[in-house]
């Protein structure tokens, strides 16, 4: 971002975010640079159709890299939502959750609402919380 790595991540196929408020400061306009590399001849990175060798020699197509999925920057709160997973257990009626926020979430309070159907889980207390920090 205007020159500085802010950070870097490695594979293709997961996602990935860099918080980049001290890097911005207090600036209108920024410059962000992503850039994609990939080493031909690291024999441990996941290929999928392409080719360690340089030239095409039994495919009729150039090899190629890059980005080729959205890449987008958000602004978002302070405290925010940076994942969430569920699992349920069909057999006992049970939904098994985390949640995991960003920022000073001390003392917050987070609402979950659940419905299955259109029937809604309100007025259910959750059987047990933990707060993960």
């Amino acid at each position: 971002m205007d020159g500085k790595l802010v950070g870097g991540h490695q594979g293709g196929h997961t996602p990935f975010a860099f918080d980049v408020t001290p890097f911005a400061g207090l600036k209108e306009d920024v410059v962000i640079v992503v850039r994609a590399q990939d080493g031909s001849s690291d024999v441990h990175q996941p290929r999928g159709k392409q080719d360690r060798q340089e030239r095409p020699h039994q495919i009729w197509y150039e090899r190629t890299t890059g980005i080729w999925q959205p890449v987008w920057s958000e602004v978002v709160p302070r405290e925010h939502v940076i994942g969430v997973e569920l699992v349920p257990d069909i057999e006992n009626a049970l939904v098994t959750g985390r949640i995991d926020l960003a920022g000073d979430v001390w003392g917050a309070c987070l609402g979950v609402q659940l419905s299955l159907g259109g029937i809604c889980s309100e007025g259910k207390r959750a059987e047990r919380a933990m707060i993960h920090h």
